[in-house]
């Protein structure tokens, strides 16, 4: 919601960089340490885009911000799977503490942007998606 309607009604308003609030129970520091990671996106599909993913992981919202990557290759092109992976690795530091509600989303965003035909993919039973099954 643009910043002057929040005003009017209220509300707060909020950066265009900023992440929304989150949960007590995600590692401090997590958040922005996935926005740094995300940063690029920003630039190769539109600004907005890495701080809209992290809110989607941390609290749910917004949902469109699947939509955006849908079909973009993302972990191919952060390196997050297969030969090169880098310091995108990192941000499984501490994977475990988070709620298992924002791991899921992050599984969601994983999968979304998951390119046609990608040969890590596997066909499991009762539609099942295999980073699902891993987490």
């Amino acid at each position: 919601m643009p910043g002057w309607i929040n005003k009017i009604f209220g509300g707060t308003t909020q950066t265009t960089t900023s992440v929304r609030s989150t949960a007590a129970d995600v590692p401090a520091g997590w958040g922005s340490q996935l926005l740094e990671l995300l940063k690029p996106l920003d630039q190769q599909i539109r600004p907005g885009t890495a701080r809209d993913l992290v809110n989607f992981v941390l609290i749910g919202e917004p949902v469109s911000a699947l939509g955006r990557v849908a079909g973009f290759g993302l972990t191919r092109r952060l390196k997050v799977t297969g030969y090169g992976a880098n310091e995108a690795l990192n941000i499984y530091r501490g994977f475990e503490l988070l709620p298992l509600a924002a791991r899921l989303r992050w599984v969601q965003v994983l999968e979304s942007s998951s390119e046609a035909g990608e040969m890590y993919s596997l066909n499991l039973p009762g539609g099942a998606h295999w980073p699902e099954i891993l987490l």
